[in-house]
């Protein structure tokens, strides 16, 4: 840091210190009491964080009210059969849920009702896998366990009215969908490429074309007028965002490290760089209203899929093992 000090007839003296940059989180905690166990795949929204632990044997799915001081962590499945990959809206939690006979399917719950668990789906033919939920929207990729070799298309049901759709019949991959309201976004790729970025309107209808690069765009995120995501066309991975009122595509990053996996929470993107190393992946915060970013830590262990809810971050720390 270069400090200059000028007084009121112009003359100046500079300083430059060098400076460490700890983490700038220091009230951070490990949610699960089960702390030897693995966990992974964090996420959250409004005020519940969820996730997979193995506390249990199996992979199951856990919640907690983070705004809830009182709150403990409650065990949203407890199986012997992994249930894996959960994702909320804040009131929901949705994930895949491994069967006896090898395939997954869908499951969704209410976060806080004793309301029993809704089966999504009950296909034995097909795999369903990497939902995402805004309701009464579940949003998935599913293709036949008879073809491993077949494109994952994505699909929609709509748990008020029990009806399925296919969200956007294509002959080729639709991966990593998200949704915000009625909007989807998702990594398609139908072009030639290594995969564009794709909305869709689940009132409307309307589709559109977000991404036109030969570089591969990946794990696309909505949030009010933005979508963010990852792109490789300069070989490393910088973050993009193209803002819908607008109609422009704006370069969020451009380093010579990695940015990957973005969050958005109002004006702010939470994601991933490796600036330490590959192997010490730490977090920063973007703002979009002036690109300026913060580092949010600093230390020697992998930090995967940020996600913020009403000014917490939540994340899955791997000091030794994943917590």
């Amino acid at each position: 840091i270069k400090v200059i000090v000028e007084d009121g007839l112009g003359r100046s003296t500079s300083s430059i210190k060098l400076v460490k940059v700890g983490n700038l989180i220091p009230g951070s905690q490990i949610l699960p009491l089960a702390d030897a166990a693995p966990h992974k795949e964090a996420h959250g929204k409004g005020n519940w964080a969820v996730w997979q632990d193995q506390r249990n044997g199996s992979w199951n799915i856990f919640a907690r009210n983070l705004f809830d001081p009182s709150a403990e962590e409650k065990a949203i499945t407890d199986g012997q059969l992994n249930q894996e990959r959960p994702r909320t809206d804040g009131e929901y939690v949705v994930w895949q849920s491994r069967q006896a006979d090898g395939n997954w399917d869908i499951r969704v719950k209410h976060l806080t009702s004793a309301d029993p668990v809704i089966l999504v789906t009950q296909s034995p033919d097909m795999d369903e896998i990497r939902p995402v939920i805004e309701w009464p929207w579940v949003v998935y990729q599913s293709k036949p366990v008879s073809d491993p070799g077949a494109p994952w298309q994505l699909m929609v049901k709509n748990l008020l009215t029990d009806t399925d759709q296919v969200l956007d019949t294509t002959t080729q991959d639709q991966l990593d969908p998200e949704i915000e309201a009625q909007r989807v976004v998702w990594q398609d790729f139908r072009d030639v490429g290594a995969g564009e970025i794709y909305l869709k309107d689940l009132v409307s209808g309307s589709v559109r074309r977000i991404t036109d690069d030969p570089g591969g765009q990946y794990h696309p995120v909505i949030e009010n007028q933005w979508i963010v995501w990852e792109d490789n066309s300069d070989l490393q991975f910088d973050l993009y965002g193209f803002n819908l009122n607008r109609g422009v595509t704006i370069q969020l990053t451009d380093t010579s490290e990695d940015e990957t996996r973005p969050r958005i929470n109002q004006q702010w993107v939470v994601f991933e760089e490796d600036l330490a190393g590959e192997q010490k992946i730490n977090l920063r915060l973007l703002s979009l209203h002036n690109q300026a970013s913060i580092q949010l830590t600093n230390a020697a262990s992998n930090k995967e899929k940020p996600s913020m809810l009403s000014g917490k971050l939540v994340w899955t720390d791997e000091p030794n093992g994943y917590q």
